[in-house]
């Protein structure tokens, strides 16, 4: 197990400040590597999990760095929905977005509580190929970077609703433009590089399936 953690270490860069904080780590690495071989080990489970840059981290020290939704929120704005059972009726039984081509690559967050922004660029994504038929991948730093008089803290936290506010009123650059970087940045946003701007947002009301 040490050479493994040995060789995790090296692998994803990880150092630590002294002997104590290594081995509380490698601790919390060795109970995480059991959770692994029991999860893969199970034949009822649909997934696998495996080693990552994390492994070295509990579900506190998780949260606390890559949380998201750490800011003191305003209660966000519910619209109501006029729906007519006619138009639930009219809905396909399900929808895979992803076999649509309305969904990027996996995309990584990094050491970086910028959660919303990925939301963010995620809904917009998906809306610009709804409407325009084409797939683009749009700019999470901007956000990061750039939507701090909306209410969002960068990679401290924030809200979509903030984030859409912000697009509202700014567009969206490219990712390959404006590319991640996980880190708090000087905003360099270009009007001229601009390639979507969404026209408004709604909040689903929450566990109500047929707003959504």
């Amino acid at each position: 197990m040490s050479d493994l953690f040995s060789h995790w270490m090296i692998t994803f860069g990880k150092t630590y400040a002294s002997e104590s904080e290594q081995a509380v780590h490698f601790q919390i690495f060795q109970d995480n590597y059991m959770f692994i071989l029991n999860w893969n080990a199970d034949p009822t489970a649909t997934s696998q999990v495996e080693l990552n840059q994390y492994a070295d981290l509990n579900t506190e020290m998780f949260s606390a760095q890559i949380g998201c939704l750490t800011m003191t929120m305003n209660e966000r704005e519910i619209i109501p929905f006029n729906i007519t059972p006619e138009e639930i009726e009219a809905l396909p039984a399900t929808v895979n977005w992803a076999t649509a081509g309305a969904v990027t690559p996996i995309k990584n967050q990094g050491q970086c509580g910028s959660c919303w922004a990925f939301s963010t660029t995620g809904s917009l994504e998906g809306l610009h190929f709804i409407a325009d038929k084409s797939l683009l991948s749009f700019s999470e730093q901007q956000l990061v970077d750039c939507s701090g008089s909306y209410g969002n803290q960068g990679c401290n936290g924030g809200l979509m609703d903030n984030a859409f506010k912000y697009v509202i009123a700014n567009g969206i650059e490219l990712e390959s433009v404006y590319p991640y970087t996980a880190v708090d940045g000087t905003c360099k946003y270009s009007a001229s590089s601009v390639v979507f701007k969404n026209t408004g947002y709604t909040d689903v009301t929450q566990n109500n399936q047929i707003a959504l």
